[in-house]
């Protein structure tokens, strides 16, 4: 398995120095900065569906990690209003006068992750990911850190 999805982590062929490129660029600066659209997407896409759920789980909340209460509030209204445009509540979803809990590390991974689980074409639309293109430089720096979290932490990657 490893092989078949090897070409689709490294994003252009160039292997491990590439990974390590990519994880240097999301630790370095503005967490939403440093790569594409596209190449957020195409590697979250080829390593997500790779990950047991405790991988998974650890990528988003080192993401999160890296942004601010008011990054995490203003991610969590994202997620919430996504999810009405698309006719869905969230889970354990804060009602309107908790807007704190919005900004929890804790609600946020469990909402991530058990999408990520159960309906992931679902966290797609969430996370405004529509082809090869991120609607929020928010959305883009969770998916981005999932993505580098994961190809320096998950063992999968340096079974090589």
């Amino acid at each position: 398995m490893i092989a078949l999805i090897r070409p689709f982590w490294s994003g252009n062929g160039r292997g491990r120095n590439d990974e390590q490129s990519f994880a240097a660029r999301y630790a370095k600066g503005a967490p939403w900065d440093g790569y594409t659209d596209q190449e957020v997407v195409d590697r979250y896409r080829a390593l997500a569906p790779h990950l047991t759920p405790t991988e998974y789980e650890e990528a988003a909340r080192h993401s999160l990690g890296r942004l601010t209460r008011q990054d995490r509030l203003l991610l969590g209204q994202y997620l919430q209003g996504q999810a009405e445009r698309h006719g869905v509540r969230l889970a354990n979803a804060p009602e309107d006068d908790e807007d704190h809990r919005v900004a929890d590390t804790d609600f946020l991974v469990q909402t991530i992750a058990s999408l990520h689980r159960h309906e992931p074409l679902l966290l797609d639309a969430l996370m405004g990911i529509e082809g090869g293109v991120v609607d929020s430089p928010l959305t883009k720096a969770v998916l981005a850190g999932i993505v580098a979290t994961a190809m320096d932490h998950t063992p999968l990657m340096h079974s090589r």
